[in-house]
């Protein structure tokens, strides 16, 4: 369900799509003389692409704002660093998408995760201190 705060509409995705579609009922003009089906389907086209893509435009702003607030945040350094942390959550996630689009849902791959984490967290303070 998507809210339009100054229309005061709540429209689901159905609903926008629908609207989309009948494009070809001719335009009304209201009292400021602007073709208001026509602003009414831009803005719901503008509103659904930006309610597809929300989480790219927010990566894009995180990226902004921590470009302007640090300045050693773009050096390569920093974004391998970024791209090696993440890349064990982004093989999960391929994982868990994959069984998600067979119509299974499945939540013990982030209990074994975690699990992992740990018994590897152990070994290596194990084997700090067989050698200090």
């Amino acid at each position: 369900m998507y809210i339009i705060p100054h229309c005061g509409v709540i429209l689901s995705k159905f609903s926008i799509n629908r609207v989309l579609a009948q494009q070809n009922v001719g335009p009304v003009l209201n009292e400021r003389g602007k073709n208001s089906k026509i602003t009414t389907i831009n803005l719901m086209r503008f509103l659904n692409i930006v309610l597809n893509n929300l989480i790219w435009f927010l990566v894009f702003s995180a990226f902004v704002f921590f470009s302007i607030a640090s300045d050693r945040f773009l050096n390569p350094v920093t974004i391998s660093n970024i791209l090696i942390s993440i890349s064990a959550l982004g093989f999960l996630v391929l994982s868990q998408s994959y069984t998600f689009i067979t119509g299974n849902f499945d939540l013990s791959v982030e209990s074994t995760l975690a699990f992992t984490a740990m018994v590897a967290a152990s070994i290596m303070f194990e084997i700090i201190c067989l050698i200090s």
